[in-house]
């Protein structure tokens, strides 16, 4: 039991590196997948802050987007 976990777990820390910066399209999906599991609750505060016609899936890129804008050019 324990020597497959650990396996596991060497197989998943070696294979994380390219998955730690996935782009816009890798936030939209995972936006699109929060959009499906959030709960009532989570999905009001979200809405509250975002606005109610912004669904994850956009809201998820957005910081794709800002980085790479240039504050010097406006």
């Amino acid at each position: 039991m324990w020597q497959g976990l650990v396996a596991a777990t060497i197989a998943l820390g070696t294979t994380t590196g390219s998955a730690l910066a996935f782009g816009p399209q890798g936030h939209e999906v995972v936006g699109a997948i929060a959009d499906q599991l959030l709960r009532p609750p989570a999905t009001a505060k979200f809405k509250a802050l975002l606005g109610s016609q912004m669904p994850l899936r956009s809201a998820a890129t957005w910081a794709d987007c800002a980085k790479n804008v240039d504050p010097v050019a406006g």
